[in-house]
């Protein structure tokens, strides 16, 4: 899937203007899958190196031009829609917990459930279910496996962003210190 996407050029270079082009995530996205379309080794450091020599090979080894790709990746990693929509997400789930919570705590029947509890007295307790139980952990078990798989889906993209930023720094540290040492 990611090869027919990737693969083919774009035809609206023609008519887009900076601005539009610098919002755009889809076209860095071709650029790192230019960089990283190779067949993997065996050998993690293999790779790693091979993504090394691609990027400084793209940038021409430029001091420079490795900064901006710099730029142009934390770009990415820091202002997409994931981030947001966690951002958003979270503090709406710590909001209606809290309110829930707050509510809960001041019912005076939820008070002494938890009283009862606690101190053994509650019956109702013991006829709870076991199969009802079994059931309802059962969907929070594949609720909270399906969110961690979107999690792992949405995030994929990032985490390769976050190598390449490494990367980048560490090729910028490599020619500065080349430079330094024949200076």
């Amino acid at each position: 899937m990611e090869n027919r996407r990737f693969s083919k050029q774009p035809n609206k270079y023609n008519k887009l203007t900076l601005f539009r082009w610098s919002e755009g995530i889809e076209d860095e996205e071709r650029l790192f899958y230019r960089i990283l379309n190779d067949e993997i080794s065996a050998d993690p450091i293999e790779n790693l190196n091979l993504i090394k020599k691609r990027i400084i090979n793209v940038c021409s080894g430029n001091i420079e031009k490795l900064k901006l790709l710099k730029a142009y990746v934390e770009r990415s990693m820091h202002y997409n829609i994931i981030d947001k929509f966690r951002g958003i997400f979270l503090g709406g789930l710590i909001a209606l917990g809290t309110g829930l919570f707050t509510n809960l705590a001041s019912n005076d029947k939820f008070i002494n459930i938890v009283h009862n509890f606690i101190t053994g007295n509650d019956k109702g307790i013991q006829n709870i279910h076991i199969p009802d139980m079994i059931n309802y952990v059962t969907y929070l078990l594949i609720f909270i496996l399906f969110l961690m798989y979107t999690w792992e889906r949405l995030t994929t993209s990032k985490r390769r962003l976050f190598l390449l930023d490494k990367i980048i720094d560490q090729s910028i540290s490599e020619i500065e210190m080349k430079k330094n040492e024949n200076k």
